[in-house]
């Protein structure tokens, strides 16, 4: 059976993955505990929808970032702080 794992499974894939697995062990331990789902048309459609969007999200985020380091950049931060003087007897 090939199945859509939604979890990382130790051994098999990480979540997102397409991976086959024996009826058995798909039926029996996978599908009950949420860690996978059958690999439909519509579910491996579903799965490349949500890649195209996470892979959207992280350039966007990548662009602020870069962004707010261009606008960090030049900065300069200055801290001023009190010193308390310790006298050393000798």
């Amino acid at each position: 059976m090939i199945v859509i794992l939604l979890k990382d499974v130790k051994g098999l894939g990480k979540s997102g993955d397409v991976v086959k697995v024996s009826d058995g062990y798909a039926r029996n331990m996978l599908i009950p505990k949420g860690a996978a789902t059958e690999a439909t048309e519509g579910n491996v459609r579903n799965l490349e929808k949500q890649k195209a969007i996470q892979a959207e999200n992280k350039k966007k985020e990548l662009a602020e970032a870069n962004a707010l380091a261009d606008r960090i950049k030049d900065l300069t931060v200055v801290i001023t702080t009190k010193s308390r003087q310790k006298k050393i007897c000798s």
